[in-house]
C-alpha cells in the first residue's frame, strides 16, 4: 500500500494533471507540462489507451528524476 502511494506521489499522472489546466483558476504553464510529459495538456486529455498514458507517466518520472535515465531511443520516442 505504501509502495503504491509512493509510486503515485513520485511518478505523477498525466491525465490527472491535465485537470489542473481547467476550471476557475487553471494553471498557466502548459509548456512546462509539455516538457514533463512530451505533449500539451489538450493532447493528453484525448488519450484513452492506458498503455499510452502509462508510457507518458514513465517518461515524466524519468524527466523529473535526478537518478533515473532513459536510453537514446527512449528520449527519441517523445
Amino acid at each position: 500500500m505504501i509502495r503504491q502511494g509512493n509510486k503515485w506521489a513520485h511518478g505523477g499522472d498525466a491525465v490527472v494533471e491535465c485537470l489542473l489546466y481547467r476550471g476557475i483558476r487553471p494553471r498557466n504553464d502548459p509548456y512546462d507540462f509539455e516538457l514533463l510529459y512530451g505533449f500539451l495538456p489538450p493532447v493528453v486529455e484525448c488519450l484513452r489507451k492506458q498503455e499510452t498514458i502509462n508510457a507518458l507517466n514513465i517518461y515524466a518520472t524519468v524527466q523529473a528524476s535526478d537518478r533515473k535515465y532513459g536510453t537514446e531511443s527512449f528520449y527519441q520516442s517523445f
